[in-house]
């Protein structure tokens, strides 16, 4: 089944990944989901940028993912969380 939510940016399996300057929100506005979703990745490094209003949560992903994410200076004001272990849809083979 196709999730109904989408992230802005989705990551899955990777490393060493460098997010800078993005600008957005998952769909639909205050939706379930991230803006961006991590799953089995590590060494994440997201640094100016800035969820835009109805962004529920900011960065979601799983436990692992999420203890290797390095945030820089961001924007957060309109991210109601600034990450979830809850918020990432993860996508089956």
């Amino acid at each position: 089944a196709v999730a109904p939510d989408r992230h802005a940016l989705y990551f899955s399996g990777v490393r060493q990944i460098m997010v800078r300057g993005f600008q957005g929100r998952s769909a639909p506005a205050n939706g379930k989901l991230a803006a961006i979703g991590l799953h089995e990745t590590s060494e994440i490094f997201i640094t100016d940028s800035r969820p835009e209003e109805g962004t529920a949560v900011f960065v979601g992903g799983s436990a692992s993912s999420l203890a290797d994410l390095t945030l820089g200076v961001n924007d957060l004001r309109h991210a109601g969380k600034k990450t979830a272990e809850d918020a990432a849809y993860v996508l089956l083979p």
